[in-house]
């Protein structure tokens, strides 16, 4: 799902505030999950008129089946290549959060 946070460019620093639900038209099975976009225009513009703007989009996080490491995917690794075109363009990271059986992996580019 979608991460919402603020990042401190100076003190390279990005804080967590919140998550969005998955969306209604998400697709998801025991092996994938593909988020939809269904209302997700309107949560972030909630969230930025609530915040001022302060609190934007930071990144994606979801979770891997047991026996799987938290690692990106090849699949994952497309998304994040993605993510930090579309974030660079604005002088912004890009993160991705997998929590997976093991712990927790945190990816920044």
């Amino acid at each position: 799902g979608a991460i919402l946070g603020t990042t401190d460019l100076k003190t390279k620093t990005i804080v967590i505030v919140d998550v969005l639900p998955a969306p209604p038209d998400s697709e998801s099975s025991p092996s994938h999950f593909i988020r939809g976009e269904e209302g997700q225009i309107e949560a972030l513009a909630n969230v930025h008129n609530r915040t001022a703007r302060i609190v934007d989009y930071v990144g994606e996080w979801h979770s891997h089946p047991d026996g799987c490491p938290a690692r990106p995917s090849v699949h994952d690794e497309k998304l994040l290549n993605t993510l930090h075109r579309q974030m660079s363009e604005e002088g912004l990271p890009a993160l991705m959060v997998i929590a997976g059986q093991e712990g927790l992996g945190v990816f920044v580019r």
